[in-house]
Parts: C-alpha cells; sequence; structure tokens
C-alpha cells in the first residue's frame, strides 16, 4: 500500500546492500537492522505527514508535557503491538477502512484541540487510535521490507526508527508550542489555527479517496 495521502507514490523497496545472493542469506544481521531503522525514521519525518499531524494534535490536546509523554507512551506500545500481529497477519483489515479510520483520529483530536475540550477517556482513545496507526505502519512495512530471513529482527528496527522520529517530533512541538504561547491567551489562538489546518487537510485526504 503506497503512502498516496502524503506523496501518491510507494516509498522504495528495502534491500539491504549487503545481500549475498551467493550464499542466500544476509552477512549482517546488524546492518539489516541499521537499514530498517532508517526506514522507520524516514517513514515519519519526512514521509509520514498524517502520522506527524496526529501527533501534533495529540500536543495540543494534551494539557502538561508529563500527560503528553503518557499519552506518547500508550500510543507507542499500541501501535508497536498492530503492528506486530498486522506484519504476521493475525489481524487483516482493508486499507481503506485502516486509511480513513487513522484520518478520523487525527480529525477528531485535532476538533477536540479547537474546542478546547481534553481528551476524556484519553487512555482508552489513544490506545485505540494507536492500534489504527500500527495497522498502517504494518502494510507499510509488509510493502518496503523483503520479508525473508530474521523478519522480526527487521520488524524491531522498524519500529526503533518510528519512535525516534515520533519522539523527536513531539519534543520539537512541545518546545515551539512553549516558544509561540508566551500568555493563555495566545495558546488559544494559537492552538485553534494549527487545529483548524489539521481538520482541513484531513477533511481534504479524506475527500481525496472518494475522488
Amino acid at each position: 500500500m503506497s503512502r498516496w495521502l502524503i506523496t501518491e507514490q510507494p516509498s522504495p523497496y528495502f534491500v539491504p546492500d549487503n545481500y549475498n545472493t551467493t550464499a542466500g542469506h544476509l552477512k549482517s544481521d546488524s546492518s539489516a537492522f541499521k537499514d530498517a531503522t532508517l526506514m522507520g525514521i524516514f517513514h515519519i519525518i519526512p514521509d509520514g505527514l498524517d502520522h506527524l499531524l496526529f501527533l501534533l494534535a495529540l500536543v495540543l490536546v494534551m494539557r502538561g508535557a508529563k500527560d503528553l509523554f503518557l499519552a506518547v507512551l500508550l500510543f507507542t506500545i499500541a501501535h508497536s503491538v498492530s503492528l506486530l500481529l498486522a506484519t504476521y497477519n493475525v489481524i487483516e483489515l482493508p486499507s481503506l477502512a485502516i486509511e480513513l479510520t487513522i484520518l478520523f483520529s487525527i480529525f477528531f483530536t485535532g476538533a477536540l484541540a479547537f474546542l478546547g475540550h481534553p481528551l476524556k477517556h484519553s487512555a482508552v482513545l489513544i490506545i485505540f487510535f494507536g492500534l489504527l496507526h500500527g495497522l498502517g505502519f504494518a502494510s507499510a512495512f509488509r510493502d518496503n521490507v523483503i520479508l525473508e530471513g530474521d523478519v522480526l529482527w527487521r520488524l524491531i528496527g522498524f519500529n526503533l526508527g518510528i519512535e525516534t522520529a515520533q519522539l523527536t517530533f513531539v519534543v520539537g512541538a512541545l518546545l515551539a508550542r512553549k516558544c509561540l504561547t508566551l500568555s493563555p491567551k495566545a495558546d488559544i489562538k494559537v492552538t485553534r489555527a494549527i487545529a483548524v489546518i489539521i481538520m482541513l487537510v484531513t477533511s481534504w485526504w479524506a475527500l481525496l479517496i472518494f475522488i
């Protein structure tokens, strides 16, 4: 499944440079792990705009850094679980359903930020949204990684790359928010403006599915 939301093109296929065609196996599992980790990073930054918008909405809707990082931790655990299960075909859903539910998670969180409402039952919702995003990651992983040899090792590397990029973005977004919102009134204006952009972009993406 291509990352059509962003580029309308599939990502390049992951082919380890050190694949030994004569021996028929990888020379170094560590190199495959490194390549998968880098692919996970680039899958989020800069290619994963949909995922970044969800994280940005999460930064806007959560109250305080402690609650934010707890939410990110729950989100990480949830999408790691569904990524693992979907990669091994334990869970299978139509790609259209996955894309639409991911867009809903972004729009819903952005709407809460615009209205100034806290994320009620946040643990349940964040875990649910994390499971949805993990299914999207699994599609990208299956499409772009050679599923042979030690798949689990590459899956761990891919997930590590995702988490590295995710944490980097959240920290950067949190710091930027602190710099832009020096007063409560400014915080409300900035939050609502960004939330509107998030909702408009996700609405446009949803519309593109049916055009």
